[in-house]
């Protein structure tokens, strides 16, 4: 039996672009999307359900138990190529390591920052990662020819790095725009900023706009700072109806 080619990618919508991407070039491959980002919350320190159970519970996400529990028990040897697409986020970079771990000696990535008519189409961008990429491009740039196989010291390489980022204790993990190198941070890094903008009247989507500007050396998605503005909240360290009143 021929063995197929598996995607992998680092979101439901990611997988849409890439599904019609490739329909373009008359390919029909499996893809499948990692149902969590490891960017912040835990880490699982294992493959177990216990921490399974950990990395959900961490972004109030447990609904996608049997989803990750499959992802992550997939016999990927059946595959005879498995083909990560990812950019400089440490969502997608961090997916990267992982599938190090899960898989043997057929796994090959696509880095679009490697492409180099991605870069010169989004170079005004301070980073770029999947998100950016749009279904034509798969076909117009010839992405699929990006594919590298991850093997010797690079594979080395890609489970080190798995396994030091699963033994992180902070709750946050970005990548620098320059350099595509993750560091951790911890939950209030940027609470003073968001209570700056809040204080000075911003509602909140232009509160959101603000931080991510005052962050754009780092890979922040902007649920993120939803989400950390959503706990301030709920602390009672923000108040947005003065924010609202004031606009």
């Amino acid at each position: 039996m021929e063995k197929k080619t598996l995607h992998i990618v680092s979101s439901l919508s990611i997988k849409a672009v890439v599904r019609v991407g490739l329909d373009e070039l008359d390919i029909y491959p499996e893809i499948s999307y990692l149902p969590i980002n490891f960017s912040f919350g835990y880490i699982p320190k294992d493959f177990s359900d216990k921490e399974l159970c950990f990395a959900l519970a961490s972004h109030n996400q447990m609904e996608a138990f049997d989803q990750l529990k499959d992802f992550v028990t997939t016999v990927y040897s059946q595959y005879e190529k498995v083909i990560v697409w990812h950019g400089w986020s440490a969502q997608e970079l961090l997916m990267l390591y992982m599938m190090s771990v899960l898989t043997y000696d057929n796994l090959y990535h696509i880095d679009v920052t490697t492409c180099a008519d991605i870069m010169k189409k989004h170079g005004s961008l301070p980073y770029l990662d999947m998100s950016y990429i749009c279904p034509g491009d798969i076909k117009d740039f010839s992405m699929l020819s990006l594919a590298k196989k991850v093997m010797g010291i690079e594979k080395t390489k890609y489970i080190n790095q798995w396994n030091h980022w699963k033994a992180s204790t902070k709750p946050y993990r970005f990548s620098s725009a320059e350099t595509g190198i993750i560091e951790e941070y911890p939950a209030d890094f940027m609470d003073d900023t968001i209570i700056k903008y809040a204080k000075e009247g911003r509602v909140l989507g232009a509160l959101m706009v603000k931080v991510f500007e005052d962050f754009d050396n780092l890979f922040i998605s902007d649920s993120i700072i939803l989400k950390r503005i959503c706990e301030l909240y709920w602390e009672h360290k923000l108040d947005f109806t003065v924010s609202i009143r004031n606009n």
